[in-house]
């Protein structure tokens, strides 16, 4: 019997891709690619604005239990005057000693600056009710030249590593998310509108007020209290929270807005935004006289759309406000003026 011969049946030789099948799935991934990274980024940016409002909200807590220990919101260090009432006033044994470092160091009121004075009034004082700020775990315990973080009865817990730095080179510290952010600022409604003595002539020259920079001569960057788009029963512009105060965070982009004042000899004209529209109110001061501040509404405002005023108008620019949170914003400034 002859063997069998065995049939050996093969299938088809594989093949590779072909150019247009390798395309075709660089296409579709750069697609999906395309449609995902913008989804990713815009949460991660909305994640970032939900944690600095938690931080916002965390501050005004903090203020808030402030004025419920003391009877009275921390002070921003725009009237000097106010500073050293409301210290003898939660603090009636307060040593004369103490006003008088505290005004040396602070300048008349100018080198706390509203940005500082968050840090400074819930930072937390010493238990010695006579030696406040000088006392153990007060913020000058370590001396009268030296700020120490080693505080007591601390309001709201600054982390070390952010609230240590100042932007400004002296002592005290301004609580900030990083080092190439501005600051949280704050601002009592008491003085809002305050006329404060920024450069330390002793002479009143400008508007409460929290300035980040300076755009050329004349113009400088910085954050104002904000005004509110609903009017006083007179009909006369008002601010927001006009009994409480203001906390303010830069937003994603670590700034605040591009025009903060115009200086002009003597004169000067000072940026109020208007919560939520955005709008622009001016009020422009001659210090060389007593007259009254001349409030006028800048036309054509809207969004807070810093291309319609200052040294860039006309130009488009970067309108910094727009991704802003405070304590009295339902989101982002931007967001609150689509809604």
């Amino acid at each position: 019997m002859q063997p069998s011969k065995q049939r050996t049946e093969t299938g088809p030789s594989p093949r590779g891709f072909t150019l247009v099948e390798v395309l075709t799935v660089i296409v579709i991934i750069g697609i999906l690619a395309a449609l995902l990274v913008p989804a990713v980024m815009g949460a991660i940016s909305r994640a970032k604005s939900a944690a600095m409002r938690m931080e916002v909200d965390g501050l005004s807590q903090a203020v808030e239990a402030y004025q419920l220990k003391y009877g009275d919101y921390p002070p921003d260090f725009s009237d000097w005057g106010r500073v050293v009432r409301h210290y003898k006033k939660i603090f009636p044994d307060i040593q004369t000693s103490e006003l008088q470092a505290l005004g040396t160091l602070s300048s008349n009121g100018a080198a706390i600056d509203p940005a500082e004075a968050l840090v400074w009034g819930l930072g937390g004082f010493s238990s010695d009710s006579e030696l406040p700020f000088t006392g153990p775990g007060g913020p000058l315990s370590g001396g009268v030249n030296a700020y120490s973080s080693d505080r007591e009865n601390s309001m709201f817990d600054f982390p070390l590593n952010i609230s240590v730095s100042s932007s400004d080179g002296d002592i005290f510290p301004e609580y900030r998310e990083g080092a190439d952010m501005a600051p949280y600022v704050y601002f009592n409604a008491q003085t809002y509108f305050a006329q404060v003595d920024n450069d330390g002539d002793r002479n009143a020259d400008d508007f409460n007020g929290y300035q980040t920079g300076s755009i050329g001569n004349d113009f400088f960057a910085g954050i104002r209290p904000v005004l509110s788009a609903v009017p006083t029963s007179s009909g006369a512009p008002q601010f927001v929270n006009p009994k409480t105060f203001q906390i303010h965070a830069p937003g994603l982009d670590g700034q605040y807005g591009s025009h903060y004042r115009q200086v002009s000899g003597s004169e000067i004209v000072a940026f109020y935004f208007v919560y939520p529209n955005g709008g622009l109110i001016t009020a422009r001061k001659d210090f060389s006289n007593a007259t009254a501040p001349d409030i006028a509404v800048v036309q054509n405002s809207n969004g807070y759309q810093e291309s319609s005023y200052g040294p860039l108008q006309g130009s488009v620019v970067d309108n910094t406000m727009l991704d802003n949170v405070s304590n009295f914003s339902v989101s982002t400034f931007g967001d609150d003026v689509e809604e």
